[in-house]
């Protein structure tokens, strides 16, 4: 058999509650030895915190780009062959940031954030200087103007540049506001008129996605208690969008964050990290190999952490 290994990217910082709150500088940290030691990507960004952090589909072996979101914009290490982080001029609190699962073909690197007034997502697309607020988002979202926290999905084939390959989900945690506008959404690239409202009612914390636009397995990581919840046909009509439980929680209290095996398809494995420094509980990395039904811990046992705000896999080799 052969032998699997992981290199974790983690983004640390202050926790997200109930807006982007100031704390320590943004770090991200890398592991080539699956999650047992890591060090810091390209130093601290001073004076940001940071909220979510993406990997491109074509990084490898430290050639790409890793992008993070933060309170007042979104860095991004690598572009140009700059090995260090460089702001990108979004100005806007950033809660999500994520490339397209086809960024070789499209260039399009996307990012969820608020206006003060609105929610809104942005996309930077190759070498352009500046972001577009070209995406729309789910009419239900986009009345809301703070959120706690966000989170892309995409379809493997969700391409920008193609009318028919442009659906994607997001995940919300709203702060303090109507808690019907929490949980999961499917949406479609300039056209609200489509935006479906798969889980109400949950506060979210992340998702993850694997599949096509036509089909496929959502994840929603939540925020209350350490639970991941299934979901095995997204893409189909609302009414008949169904949600399995584990039965085997993540480690942890709270604050869940799901992600998946590049190889999820045929390794059945999902990830989750969980964190919980207000209440003082234990951190905790939890893997499970069967589609989510049960969940081991794995690391960071008997560990506090601040905050682990999101985790992005790089390839079979290396993991953010």
């Amino acid at each position: 058999m052969k032998k699997r290994v992981f290199i974790t990217f983690v983004l640390l910082c202050a926790f997200l509650a109930p807006s982007i709150a100031a704390g320590a500088p943004a770090q991200a940290y890398i592991s080539s030895n699956g999650g047992t030691s890591f060090s810091v990507l390209g130093g601290n960004i001073v004076g940001e915190v940071g909220s979510s952090i993406a990997v491109a589909p074509n990084y490898a072996a430290g050639n790409g780009e890793v992008m993070i979101g933060t309170d007042t914009d979104v860095y991004i290490w690598g572009r140009g062959g700059v090995l260090n982080w460089a702001a990108t001029g979004l100005a806007q609190a950033t809660y999500d940031v994520a490339f397209s699962p086809n960024y070789p073909i499209d260039g399009t690197r996307v990012a969820v954030s608020t206006t003060g007034a609105a929610i809104q997502a942005n996309t930077l697309v190759g070498s352009d200087a500046g972001w577009d607020a070209t995406l729309t988002t789910p009419a239900p979202i986009a009345a809301v103007a703070a959120i706690a926290s966000a989170d892309l999905a995409f379809p493997s084939d969700f391409n920008a540049s193609l009318p028919v390959a442009r659906t994607f989900f997001v995940g919300i945690d709203v702060a303090g506001l109507d808690a019907a506008a929490d949980g999961v959404y499917r949406a479609v690239v300039g056209s609200a008129g489509a935006t479906a409202q798969l889980r109400a009612s949950v506060s979210v914390q992340s998702i993850a996605y694997s599949g096509t636009t036509l089909a496929g397995t959502l994840f929603a990581g939540t925020v209350a208690a350490a639970n991941v919840w299934r979901c095995d046909n997204p893409t189909a009509p609302v009414l008949t969008v169904a949600w399995t439980p584990n039965f085997g929680a993540p480690s942890g209290a709270s604050n869940t964050y799901v992600a998946l095996a590049n190889d999820f398809a045929s390794s059945n494995i999902v990830y989750a990290g969980t964190a919980d420094a207000a209440a003082g509980e234990n951190s905790a990395f939890s893997v499970s190999n069967d589609r989510g039904t049960y969940f081991y811990q794995t690391g960071l046992i008997d560990t506090v952490i601040a905050g682990i705000n999101d985790m992005a896999f790089a390839s079979a080799t290396e993991i953010f």
